[in-house]
């Protein structure tokens, strides 16, 4: 069993994040601005967007490693806990613990 996710399925995760910020970031600044009567060609709006998008980038990234280093996280901490050994018989009659 597996707890967690693949780097694989992170990067995908990541870029999906990312497209869908980008495009929710463009048109609502082209709604907002517009409301505000704000002329702004397609093209300053794309790049506005790409900015915004490259600064919430970096400080997701940022806060993420800081919390991380806060919690004292490593990449490596992120696997599934180890699970108790249910004891058998067998096993508790070869350490002495079960009496027969």
């Amino acid at each position: 069993m597996s707890y967690g996710q693949t780097r694989k399925g992170s990067f995908i995760e990541s870029l999906v994040n990312v497209a869908v910020g980008y495009t929710i970031g463009l048109v609502s600044n082209i709604i907002i601005l517009g409301a505000y009567g704000i002329k702004v060609t397609l093209g300053t709006q794309v790049i506005l967007t790409t900015w915004f998008t490259a600064v919430s980038i970096a400080r997701s990234y940022t806060l993420r490693r800081i919390f991380n280093w806060i919690t004292g996280r490593t990449e490596c901490d992120n696997s599934a806990p180890e699970q108790p050994e249910i004891p058998t018989k067998e096993s508790l009659t070869q350490r002495g613990s079960l009496a027969l």
